[in-house]
């Protein structure tokens, strides 16, 4: 008694460990946005910090 196995579906749960250019490059992109979300996100948070400071000393009663 033989059993025929399909390489191809006997390794459809093992993911392929050449990654394509085209997956390659969308997780460059996606890495890119998030840095530069985080980057805008510390911008705001120092700019709201140094308002904050300009408003408490000017205009203190």
């Amino acid at each position: 008694m033989t059993i025929v196995v399909d390489d191809e579906k006997s390794n459809a749960g093992i993911q392929n460990p050449e990654i394509k250019p085209q997956q390659q490059d969308r997780k460059r992109r996606l890495i890119i946005i998030g840095d530069i979300i985080s980057i805008i996100g510390v911008l705001l948070l120092f700019t709201a910090a140094i308002l904050d400071l300009f408003i408490d000393t000017t205009f203190r009663p």
